[in-house]
């Protein structure tokens, strides 16, 4: 498809600057989004830990007392399983907190890239401020090179006409003068 490009003065055409802002924005805005949306996953795990800690204290207080050694056994099973599920909170934690580190270094990262895209999109715009200005020089360059040819040519017009009229009056002078030697004599 061919896209009208009516300059902005800049290079850029309405379209392309108006694209180039929407697509910065929603960059800006998918980033914000993101980071957002890892801070609330972030936020519910850590709950979801919180609650099963609680839950895993509370099962552990809760069992001590009553008799015999299957229920000892089932209360030694009981915590080993709890501590076993403690382990794995831990790590998965852990994995959760270097996940959620991870995800700010990339956030960071995308802000960085775009802060670089606005920095060299303002360099492209320079750059092509300058070809238009060029563009610009070179066709006043080329009318002033015709303007200046014209009158070169003028000039040598004017030379030539002065030189046949010159010529004429001479050759009007030297016959006025024959003729009158001729008539004198």
């Amino acid at each position: 498809a061919v896209v009208s490009t009516q300059s902005t003065g800049k290079g850029l055409s309405k379209y392309e600057s108006i694209q180039t802002s929407r697509l910065k924005k929603d960059l800006n805005d998918l980033v914000t989004r993101y980071t957002k949306g890892q801070k609330q996953i972030s936020t519910r795990e850590r709950g979801v830990i919180k609650r099963s800690r609680t839950n895993s204290a509370r099962s552990s207080e809760s069992g001590g007392g009553g008799g015999g050694g299957v229920h000892q056994n089932d209360q030694l099973l009981d915590q080993e399983h709890v501590w076993l599920d403690g382990q794995e909170i831990l790590e998965r934690e852990q994995q959760i907190k270097k996940i959620e580190d991870d995800m700010v270094t990339v956030a960071d990262m995308m802000r960085e890239i775009g802060y670089l895209v606005h920095d060299q999109g303002v360099n492209i715009d320079n750059i092509e401020a300058h070809i238009y200005e060029t563009n610009q020089n070179v066709d006043e360059g080329t009318s002033l090179l015709g303007q200046a040819d014209r009158s070169v040519q003028k000039r040598r017009k004017r030379k030539i006409c002065l030189t046949v009229t010159f010529i004429i009056i001479l050759v009007a002078l030297i016959l006025t003068i024959v003729l009158v030697q001729k008539l004198q004599n």
